[in-house]
């Protein structure tokens, strides 16, 4: 008895203490990083292998069967498809599920890149070196798509300038270009001036060939320093091509320009092509780095993308950037959409309490629910969470238990101050009456999410926010109702502030005598609706989560 009395003298440490995990709760909002949903872990990856000129039988002989069995040492493996196709074969990795921490997975990346080079050395002659890509799950959030003229390259290098500058924003971790056309340097040469210089294709493309290479030249020692030496050999522009001096036969020169029209022209034949609304551009996709706040990423693309917007329209430049799907804008919507729905769900609950305990101790109890959900959320942001919608969810369905342990500590004091004992001695009294059994209660609704805990694979990335935000929330819960809650009850609660209602004391005798008197009928009835609801439950259709409402 004495520690509840000290947790009620101890009442401005408490105080401070909860106005600081206050705090903490906000400042998490504004900072914690944000995303629409869970990121999945990363168990998926395709290796691709490429030998030009090979048949399917010889991609499966020689490069398939040493790479199978390399990669038949990785226990870690769940599943391989391989899929082979003239001149290149493509095998898709899954990892077990059991492979679960960050560490485990990237060690098992690390043994199947292992065995991929060990596999390598058995390639013959000509087959690329083996690509793995395991970031499959590294999606663009932003797709813009650069279009207004039909010169590719005009598009092309628009696109690559405005990659350059998000490439500069912090919160950027890549960009990607779609329908790059690729480009080659064309030089277009008559037959006639050619006979007329005594020149050559072949011989041209010598010269041009032994101009344009990189040769390292060694390096000069100046002193007690060394100073690496490089060679301006190769060409930086087409102005320098046109003025490169070919070799007569005579020995005097010409330049390229004079004899031939050079050109920088989209490959032949055109690599890729993207249409947007039935024009031709360049789409750019940017991808976020891993754990900042979506809506952050968005803004600061956006500031990018408004700025270079601006410059196009000042140069007259009759190209347009628009935006094909702008992720963190979905990201904004549902999660204020989610939050809605949290405050709609306090207000909800709120209502019932007040209605029901009456308004002195409904309010009460009401309004310390933002306050547990917002501790809650600080020290779930502390530890490295992520607000998603499933988070969300989460913290709306623990509402509903999160409440309880605070109505038991204000009923219970409530009820000892109608019974004229005075009010410290009521919150004392009613700290020790029920801190064993609200730990008890409240551990016995935490271990039913613990099995929640025994999913693994990409069903445990996705709800492992649900179990720990219900388990953390219920925790809080119960630290609040029996260290903070007794303590503002002094100041808040009044004798005879309890409503009594009429009606439950007739209806508790009734339904009690009719337990009493039909015990068997009403066994019978519970056995009924469990049957029934067993029974019914085999039609109901089962799906992980509903599917997407966008493309």
């Amino acid at each position: 008895m004495n520690w509840a009395r000290q947790i009620i003298e101890s009442r401005i440490i408490i105080f401070t203490l909860t106005g600081a995990l206050i705090a903490v709760g906000l400042l998490s909002y504004l900072v914690m990083p944000k995303e629409e949903d869970p990121r999945l872990k990363a168990r998926n990856g395709i290796i691709t292998v490429i030998y030009p000129g090979a048949t399917t039988l010889d991609i499966e002989r020689l490069v398939v069967a040493p790479l199978e069995d390399e990669l038949a040492e990785v226990g870690e493996i769940k599943e391989l498809d391989t899929t082979i196709r003239s001149e290149a074969t493509v095998l898709a990795l899954e990892l077990r599920n059991s492979v679960d921490t960050e560490l485990e997975i990237n060690e098992t990346w690390r043994d199947i890149q292992d065995a991929i080079d060990d596999a390598a050395l058995e390639f013959p002659e000509g087959v690329f070196t083996p690509t793995l890509n395991r970031n499959l799950l590294d999606l663009e959030a932003i797709l813009l798509a650069v279009v207004g003229s039909e010169d590719r390259l005009q598009l092309l290098d628009t696109a690559k300038d405005l990659k350059q500058e998000l490439l500069r924003l912090p919160t950027v971790a890549g960009v990607t270009l779609v329908g790059d056309p690729g480009e080659e340097i064309s030089v277009e040469l008559d037959d006639r001036e050619l006979r007329r210089l005594g020149l050559s294709y072949d011989r041209i493309s010598l010269q041009l060939l032994e101009s344009n290479r990189s040769l390292p030249a060694g390096a000069l020692r100046i002193g007690d320093r060394q100073v690496n030496v490089l060679t301006n050999s190769s060409f930086a522009d087409l102005e320098e091509i046109r003025s490169f001096p070919l070799i007569l036969g005579n020995g005097e020169t010409v330049a390229l320009g004079e004899i031939a029209r050079v050109d920088r022209t989209p490959a032949k034949p055109t690599r890729e092509a993207m249409y947007y609304n039935g024009e031709i551009g360049v789409t750019i996709g940017v991808q976020p780095q891993q754990s900042i706040d979506t809506m952050i990423f968005g803004d600061q693309v956006q500031a990018v993308l408004d700025q270079y917007r601006a410059r196009l329209k000042a140069s007259e430049s009759p190209l347009r950037v628009e935006t094909v799907n702008f992720q963190p804008d979905y990201v904004r919507n549902r999660l204020s959409s989610l939050g809605v729905s949290l405050l709609t769900g306090i207000l909800i609950v709120a209502g019932v309490v007040v209605v029901a305990m009456g308004f002195r101790i409904g309010f009460l109890a009401a309004a310390l629910v933002p306050v547990i959900s917002l501790i809650a959320l600080g020290v779930f942001a502390t530890c490295g969470g992520i607000l998603h919608q499933i988070s969300i969810a989460a913290f709306v369905l623990a509402l509903g238990l999160l409440i309880d342990n605070v109505i038991v500590i204000v009923e219970g004091i409530q009820e000892k101050l109608d019974r004229g004992i005075e009010v410290k001695e009521a919150a004392a009294m009613t700290i020790h009456q029920f801190a064993i059994p609200l730990a008890t209660a409240t551990g016995t609704t935490i271990a039913s999410f613990l099995p929640m805990f025994g999913a693994s694979g990409a069903t445990s990335d996705f709800t492992r926010a649900i179990p720990t935000i219900a388990m953390l929330t219920l925790s809080v819960s119960y630290l609040f109702a029996i260290f903070v809650t007794p303590s503002i009850s002094l100041s808040v609660l009044r004798p005879g502030g309890a409503r009594q209602w009429t009606f439950t004391d007739p209806l508790g005798k009734f339904l009690g005598s009719l337990v009493y008197r039909r015990t068997g009928t009403v066994m019978l009835a519970a056995l009924c609706v469990l049957g029934l609801a067993g029974f019914s439950f085999a039609f109901v259709q089962q799906k992980f989560f509903p599917y997407a409402d966008r493309d």
